[in-house]
């Protein structure tokens, strides 16, 4: 059960990416995540040169992304608890 708990945090943390709104800021870079951002893409005003690949203006920041993981998979469990001290309450009654 852990296990996959964690493993459905990883996808929701990731797909959170690229569902929920992102910030933009200065017109130089936008970040994506939630709640923590941590997908920076830099928006450079020359092209993309031919030695350069799009991932040497991206940056990812693994710590942010372990916070965003531990704190949705927190929120699973205080769910499940919650889930479960309501079915047994209404099953007590």
């Amino acid at each position: 059960m852990r296990k996959n708990q964690l493993i459905f945090s990883f996808v929701i943390v990731a797909l959170t990416a690229y569902l929920l709104p992102y910030s933009y800021s200065d017109g130089f870079k936008s970040s994506f995540g939630y709640p923590f951002s941590y997908v920076t893409i830099y928006h450079l005003p020359e092209p993309i040169k031919r030695n350069e690949i799009l991932l040497m203006r991206t940056n990812f920041n693994m710590l942010l992304f372990l916070a965003n993981v531990v704190l949705i998979n927190l929120s699973i469990i205080v769910i499940a608890v919650l889930i479960k001290k309501a079915r047994k309450t209404r099953h007590e009654d």
